[in-house]
């Protein structure tokens, strides 16, 4: 899950380093351990107001792009245009994909709940929606 600019990150290392794509692909210098061996890139991509931004160059050539679930608030208006876009691309390249969207909530809200026992409970219910859409992107509903 990535929230925000964490959002932009996951997206970013799913471009880079998913499939059959190594770090030293573009890190010449970089000496692979064990761990290059195992699965870097995420079966399921969880993105929270923060998609890449709309417009951005993105070249899927040997990416394995994961299901992804997109939840944004519609008061969110730098989010807003990217999750489109990111929406758009997605469904041009056959990702599965699921947004939500929330009624009278703005950016960063998300995890208000922890701090003040109340939350946002409209942006709140993204937790349920998101166990569904993992729930069934790995094939358990």
């Amino acid at each position: 899950a990535g929230f925000s600019n964490g959002g932009v990150t996951i997206d970013f290392c799913i471009e880079h380093f998913s499939g059959k794509q190594k770090v030293a692909d573009w890190f010449p210098a970089y000496r692979p351990d064990a761990l290059d061996e195992l699965n870097g890139g995420p079966d399921a991509y969880i993105c929270v107001y923060g998609p890449r931004h709309a417009g951005t160059e993105y070249s899927y050539e040997g990416v394995v792009y994961p299901p992804t679930f997109i939840a944004v608030g519609r008061k969110d208006m730098a989010a807003l245009p990217n999750v489109l876009g990111l929406y758009q691309s997605l469904a041009e390249h056959n990702v599965p994909v699921e947004v939500h969207t929330f009624a009278g909530q703005g950016h960063g809200i998300a995890g208000n709940k922890l701090f003040d026992g109340v939350g946002h409970p409209s942006f709140d219910l993204w937790i349920p929606l998101a166990d569904v859409f993992l729930q069934d992107a790995f094939g358990i509903l």
